[in-house]
């Protein structure tokens, strides 16, 4: 029995759909558990969650690395500080041209639902750090977005919802715009932020001075991806407000399959 051994630490660094497998294979485990994201790939699948016990639960981490970006930590004080005042709209924007990173991995699981693949669950990031800066996400509309690919490829949609504070979401999540892109844009009554990622910047623009203040960062990749790890080891309690636990990434499953569902509806 595998639960018998004596271990610290479980990685589950499978393909999506192999996810619950190893879950419930170490659900007896008093060890911590660190899965890549997104936690789950189905409805079915999250349901049977429930018969996990809640201190297995507690020990389980995502691994939604981008709560580590510098520009993310940064982001999020200035949210919590109300530096903008009362968010308006936020528009968050995520594209790629899959043809020529797929051409140079050749891993068509990338790009294939059934194998834990596709856009939803490739850039799920982008979910997990709209519910983790603004508390929810309500959805109101899904759009498809015109496909190059077969059929079991998911290649991007558009989104139209709410946060929690009733602030209007635009979402645009795209495998086929030739621009690789991964900005963020939040206006408030009092100013705007505007948050490249793949240049590791904030631009704050100040409505009543016009001023405009820059926040960078040249930390490189590999270090947001040690701070998660260094949390994740050291966290007793995995209790650290920058970690994705159980709870957390289930919601964000929760989130994708809802958009999944709405587009294949379409």
């Amino acid at each position: 029995d595998i639960n018998k051994l004596n271990y610290d630490f479980v990685f589950i660094c499978s393909n999506t759909n192999t996810h619950f497998l190893y879950l419930n294979l170490f659900s007896d485990t008093k060890a911590k558990v660190f899965v890549e994201k997104p936690i789950l790939n189905k409805y079915d699948e999250i349901k049977k969650t429930r018969n996990f016990r809640h201190s297995f639960k507690k020990n389980v981490t995502v691994g939604y690395v981008l709560r580590f970006h510098p520009i993310i930590i940064k982001l999020k004080k200035l949210i919590d500080m109300n530096s903008i005042g009362k968010i308006i709209d936020i528009e968050f924007s995520s594209s790629s041209y899959v043809k020529f990173w797929n051409i140079k991995s050749k891993r068509l699981s990338y790009l294939d639902f059934k194998k834990g693949g596709g856009a939803i669950n490739e850039l799920s990031h982008e979910i997990d750090l709209v519910i983790y800066l603004f508390g929810s996400l309500k959805i109101i509309k899904v759009f498809n977005i015109k496909k190059i690919f077969e059929s079991n490829v998911e290649e991007g949609y558009k989104l139209f919802g709410k946060v929690k504070s009733q602030a209007k979401i635009f979402l645009n999540i795209n495998f086929n715009c030739v621009e690789e892109r991964r900005v963020l844009i939040i206006k408030g009554e009092n100013g705007q932020l505007i948050i490249n990622l793949l240049k590791n910047e904030i631009t704050f623009l100040n409505n009543s001075s016009l001023k405009i203040k820059k926040f960078t960062s040249t930390e490189g990749r590999n270090i947001r991806f040690k701070r998660q790890l260094n949390y994740f080891f050291r966290d007793s309690s995995n209790s650290s407000i920058f970690n994705c636990d159980f709870f957390n990434g289930i919601k964000v499953s929760n989130t994708l399959n809802t958009i999944r569902t709405k587009l294949n509806k379409q």
